[in-house]
C-alpha cells in the first residue's frame, strides 16, 4: 500500500509543479523563454514538488498503519 500512497503522490506533485511552471511561465514570449539562463532552474520545481509530495505520500502511508 506504501507504493501506492508513494507512485500517485508522485503523480500529483509532479502533475502540480507543472501547473505550476505554466501559470510561471505563461506570459513569457518564446523569444525570452530561449534566451533565459535561468530556464534549467525551473525544471526543479516540478522534480521537487513530485518528489516532495511521493515522500509526503510514503510519511502518510506510514503513518496510517
Amino acid at each position: 500500500m506504501t507504493i501506492i500512497y508513494g507512485i500517485t503522490g508522485f503523480i500529483i506533485g509532479f502533475l502540480l509543479g507543472q501547473w505550476l511552471l505554466a501559470a510561471l511561465l505563461k506570459d513569457k514570449t518564446k523569444e525570452e523563454l530561449l534566451n533565459d539562463p535561468k530556464l534549467k532552474d525551473y525544471g526543479f520545481i516540478s522534480w521537487g514538488m513530485a518528489l516532495g509530495f511521493c515522500a509526503l505520500g510514503v510519511i502518510l502511508a506510514e503513518v496510517a498503519k
